[in-house]
């Protein structure tokens, strides 16, 4: 060996060792900026061509965290979380019952989270719980007749209108828009 290799041979390890440290830290910096911040991660992952499922979960994630409302006010007929009242056993109410749970699951099912089970796109879905909330359609008359405390507080409704409007910026910044609303005839 030549005496100019083995004189700089340590200083040459001593800097492949450092390389080596160097983007190893990188990379495990750049992991742990993806774990404290799934949106920016999910979003550049679905630029790339990524499945829209990690999307759907960042949004099940905000989902989760309305627990309180669905729970209140929605989850007794759009769940298979339904929490029967003590006169659901008299036989002409149970029927009543069963056919409103029935008709609302068809209708939109949350008990999977999000996405939701409906016949609508998902997009659209957000887009009609929202209008349904707001509007005050949601939760229903009769049954917040019955159930007062079903009922929710403005505040309430601004939250899901937060999630909704948040989720809908998320799936149109990725290309996922509602579908166009049809014009109303003249007169209606």
């Amino acid at each position: 060996m030549s005496s100019k290799f083995v004189r700089f041979w340590p200083m040459f390890a001593l800097a492949v060792i450092t390389a080596c440290q160097l983007v190893y830290s990188a990379s495990i910096l750049a992991d742990n900026d993806k774990s404290e911040n799934p949106t920016a991660d999910a979003s550049v992952s679905l630029q790339s061509g990524a499945n829209v499922d990690s999307l759907y979960a960042i949004i099940q994630q905000d989902f989760v965290k309305l627990d309180p409302i669905w729970k209140k006010a929605c989850y007794d007929c759009h769940s298979d979380k339904t929490d029967y009242p003590w006169y659901y056993k008299l036989p002409f109410v149970k029927g009543m019952i069963d056919k409103d749970i029935e008709e609302a699951r068809a209708e939109l099912d949350m008990s999977k989270g999000f996405p939701f089970v409906s016949q609508r796109k998902p997009v659209d879905d957000l887009r009609k719980l929202a209008a349904e909330v707001t509007e005050g359609a949601m939760p229903p008359g009769k049954y917040t007749i019955i159930h007062w405390s079903a009922s929710l507080s403005q505040e309430e409704k601004d939250s899901v209108a937060a999630f909704v409007d948040n989720s809908l910026k998320m799936l149109a910044s990725h290309g996922i828009t509602p579908t166009p609303r049809k014009p109303r005839p003249e007169g209606e």
